[in-house]
């Protein structure tokens, strides 16, 4: 066998390894979904999105909207079972729906769609509107209280400023950073490159590594967590299943947010980084002292110019008494977590419940996506406000008054048809408006005035205003002698009937078509003086 034949063969036999060292682990490391219900949702722009519903027994307590970060899925939010956020405030009576964003594995694309082109804007333009209108059509609440890691409260800051917070009764926000700074390497860059061009073999590598990531627990800058933090049930079971393969578009945005600090959403109508500062929602601000993509300092100075009074801020270390420092991924699975980060933002949702949906006629908030699966029709946005608020239209008469008139000329109009009216001895034209038996309205025909006379009521033709023309032209002649008059009518007038195409008149009233164009008597003499008397 040659070199070509023995690298073809390694290659081989290092493909069936990985597939059989990859389905031993998708198999071994599976866990079940302990959530009461799976609700498919269908987006406007046809994405379908999965909502994971828990609840203790059958209480329908105040809902709770939990997002996860980058490069994550539900079970950032939901494991370990029976320790996790979702769970803790389960327990407590609330109705917390976790949701999986587009792009996910759990999500589906419409047709001719990539998976792994799903984008930032999706997420606030698409996916939480939906999800928010069905939540609260099924809850009967008007407002939802928000959980975000990481990325997840970034989400909310931008939902926020893009629909509004009438649906959000109150936040809390765990290691969200409100910009990026610094955090992007040359690593990142290649990393993106290859998530971009080969987005399923990074997808499998990824979810490949992750169990040996999870054994080894290296200090990885890209990944910042304090092992020695986590829940001892956070294994490398749950690590394998909570890692997600984020898409290129959503990573691109980040970049963009790191090295020149813009980040938008809406196709660029919505500025999120220059709107922070008008942010209103209730607010808990969690900081980890240890984190390098959201430092503490950054989310102070976030948080201090919130103009927001109801707020708080909180510091997950051990100056704050917290048992340990936090790094960015501990919050959702540290060892205290639910003494340290779930019983504040338990508390925080008490203090602001949520308002229950009023029952009005025609509120139309039509939602989609019934339990397991079943889909029906798409939802619209739910910052749609009910019917009733829209106000009446007016009546005839009084918007009539109320509309501009395109049609009336404006003051720059006014005063060019004044100039002209000057340097040509003519007056403006009057414009009258009209009104049908219909109701509608028209104008009527320019009534022009000639010279200093009446205004002539009849319409004017080219038959009655050439003979006109011509008695004036003839008057003019006979008052100044020696100036022959104008012919009251010319030979193609008297054959045709009609006033011939050049009506033009050259040099004292004469048609251009009758006599040669004659010098005055003063240009003739300047020509028969010597040189020096033109001088």
């Amino acid at each position: 066998m040659n070199f070509i034949e023995w690298s073809l063969t390694i290659l081989f036999v290092l493909a069936l390894a990985f597939t059989v060292y990859y389905q031993i682990i998708i198999r071994a490391l599976h866990i079940d979904l302990k959530a009461r219900e799976i609700h498919s949702i269908l987006t406007p722009d046809g994405w379908r999105i999965r909502l994971f519903r828990y609840r203790k027994g059958g209480t329908s307590g105040e809902p709770v909207l939990l997002v996860h970060g980058y490069t994550a899925n539900h079970w950032n939010l939901t494991l370990p079972h029976g320790e996790s956020v979702a769970d803790f405030l389960a327990e407590r009576g609330y109705d917390c729906w976790v949701i999986d964003l587009r792009g996910n594995r759990t999500s589906l694309p419409p047709a001719g769609t990539p998976r792994h082109r799903a984008t930032y804007d999706g997420y606030v333009m698409q996916d939480l509107p939906a999800a928010i209108a069905f939540i609260r059509q099924s809850t009967g609440y008007d407002q939802v209280h928000w959980v975000g890691h990481s990325m997840g409260g970034m989400l909310l800051y931008a939902y926020e400023l893009a629909h509004g917070r009438d649906w959000i009764a109150s936040g809390a926000t765990m290691a969200s950073p409100p910009w990026l700074e610094t955090y992007w390497t040359r690593t990142q860059d290649r990393l993106v490159w290859f998530m971009e061009t080969l987005p399923w073999v990074f997808e499998v590598g990824k979810r490949a590594v992750a169990p040996i990531f999870a054994w080894l627990k290296p200090h990885y800058s890209l990944v910042p967590i304090q092992w020695n933090n986590l829940n001892p049930r956070f294994g490398v079971k749950e690590f394998f299943n909570a890692a997600e393969q984020s898409s290129g578009p959503v990573t691109r945005t980040f970049e963009e947010c790191a090295k020149h600090r813009y980040l938008a959403v809406d196709n660029d109508r919505v500025n999120v980084l220059q709107g922070l500062n008008r942010l209103q929602t209730p607010l808990l601000v969690m900081a980890c002292p240890l984190d390098p993509i959201a430092p503490p300092s950054n989310l102070r100075l976030f948080f201090d110019r919130l103009p927001s009074y109801d707020k708080r801020f909180v510091e997950l270390s051990r100056d704050a008494g917290c048992e340990r420092d936090y790094s960015h991924v501990d919050p959702p699975f540290a060892r205290n977590a639910a003494k340290e980060v779930f019983a504040p933002i338990a508390e925080w949702f008490a203090a602001h419940p949520a308002a229950r949906m009023s029952a009005q006629p025609g509120a139309a908030i039509a939602v989609s996506a019934v339990a397991h699966g079943a889909m029906q029709t798409p939802p619209i946005a739910a910052h749609a406000r009910p019917v009733e608020e829209i106000p009446a239209p007016k009546p005839a008469a009084e918007s009539a008054e109320m509309a501009p008139r395109h049609d009336e000329p404006s003051s720059w109009g006014k005063a060019l048809e004044s100039a002209a009216s000057i340097l040509s001895g003519l007056e403006a034209p009057a414009t009258e408006l009209t009104t049908t038996g219909n109701g509608s309205s028209h104008r009527r025909a320019p009534v022009r005035k000639f010279g200093r006379g009446k205004p002539d009521s009849k319409k004017s033709t080219a038959k009655e205003t050439a003979p006109r023309k011509a008695k004036q032209a003839a008057s003019k002649s006979a008052s100044s002698p020696g100036k022959p008059a104008l012919k009251a009518e010319s030979p193609t007038k008297a054959r045709t009937g009609r006033a011939p195409k050049a009506a033009s008149v050259i040099n004292r009233g004469e048609p251009a078509h009758d006599k040669p164009r004659r010098r005055s008597t003063k240009a003739k003499a300047a020509r028969k003086r010597p040189t020096k008397e033109r001088g």
